[in-house]
């Protein structure tokens, strides 16, 4: 299964494999009109597989492998790699979207630095602030640290958001 979420976005392997930056073809993330939406979804269920209960059809316990270990040192590879535009926004905004606040909940304040990190990232380069990609992951960072604020972070989710996305 990770093969397969790896094959769908290599991005998600640089934890694992930081020369699959070398010969990764970034051309071939970005060809056709689907392929960012695609690329966010798959990491979506990445990070969702990561912090997550499975999901209640599986009656298998989740892999020791996946936990939110991998999904952090995912996040911090893909930040300190070299910035794909749109591409680096979309895997780390998917990421984002289900894992921010059980991230929150375990590392606290590193996780406050590496989003700090990836908002300097975008907010220094005058051609990155433009992309709808990266402001849309700069909202959901925000919205991520309105959440730790508010004391509402949670270090796992349940079984409850596999049925919140059916």
């Amino acid at each position: 299964m990770l093969a397969r979420l790896f094959l769908g976005c290599p991005l998600l392997a640089l934890c694992v494999d930081p020369d699959t930056f070398s010969v990764l073809d970034v051309s071939k993330l970005c060809d056709g009109s689907d392929s960012l939406p695609r690329v966010r979804g798959i990491t979506r269920l990445f990070g969702a597989l990561t912090v997550a209960l499975p999901p209640p059809a599986v009656r298998s316990p989740r892999p020791p492998y996946l936990n939110p270990a991998l999904l952090w040192r995912t996040v911090a590879a893909i930040s300190n790699a070299t910035w794909i535009p749109s591409v680096s926004a979309e895997v780390i905004h998917g990421l984002l979207d289900t894992g921010a606040s059980v991230l929150f909940a375990i590392y606290g304040n590193q996780t406050a630095r590496l989003l700090s990190t990836i908002t300097s990232i975008i907010k220094s380069s005058p051609e990155l602030s433009q992309l709808i990609p990266e402001i849309s992951l700069l909202s959901t960072i925000e919205s991520a640290q309105k959440l730790r604020s508010s004391g509402l972070a949670k270090a796992r989710l349940d079984a409850s958001f596999w049925s919140a996305i059916q």
